[in-house]
Formats: structure tokens, C-alpha cells, sequence
């Protein structure tokens, strides 16, 4: 487990990250676990590798940003629920009443 180290980690996670970034952020996590569980059974010595904080965030938060939609204005409400209620009826061809 001593060659896993932040070169391989990145080259491994780079095309998992700017294809689907939440299964990369998941993965990582994961990795880190087992990583940190070596080391506290001493299959493996000094820091993790696969660490977010002050390691791999510095490789990876640009590419992790989200894209966040704004809200719907509020008096906009009433007629979109309207709307879906139409849709999941026609979609599910009952009646919701």
C-alpha cells in the first residue's frame, strides 16, 4: 500500500472526476477510508494520500463546482404545481383529485 501516493490517486481519479465528479468525490472518500484503516493497523505509515483537505482539493475543487438553478419566484408556484399535478396524472392515467 506504500505506492498508493497523490500521483497515483490523481491520474487514477481524473477522468472518473470530469466525467462524474459526485462518484470521484464518493470513490475518494472510500479510498481514504481504507487508507486510513491501514494505517491505524500499520500496513501502511504517513499521511493519507487520498485525503481531501490540504491534499486533493487542490487537484480536484475546480473541477468539483456544482451549478446551481435560481429560484422560482413565489408567485410563479401555484401554476407550476398546477402543471406537474396535469403531467403525473397524464403520465400515470389516473385522476389525483
Amino acid at each position: 500500500m506504500s505506492r498508493v501516493d497523490t500521483p497515483v490517486l490523481t491520474k487514477f481519479l481524473e477522468p472518473i472526476w470530469s466525467k462524474t465528479p459526485e462518484t470521484a468525490s464518493r470513490l475518494r472518500s472510500r479510498i481514504e477510508s481504507v487508507l486510513d484503516w491501514a494505517t491505524v493497523h500499520q500496513f501502511r505509515q504517513g499521511p493519507n494520500p487520498a485525503a481531501w483537505g490540504g491534499n486533493l482539493e487542490h487537484v480536484f475543487s475546480t473541477k468539483r463546482k456544482a451549478e446551481h438553478h435560481s429560484a422560482m419566484p413565489f408567485a410563479e408556484l401555484p401554476g407550476f404545481m398546477a402543471k406537474l399535478r396535469e403531467r403525473s396524472t397524464h403520465q400515470h392515467g389516473r385522476s389525483n383529485s
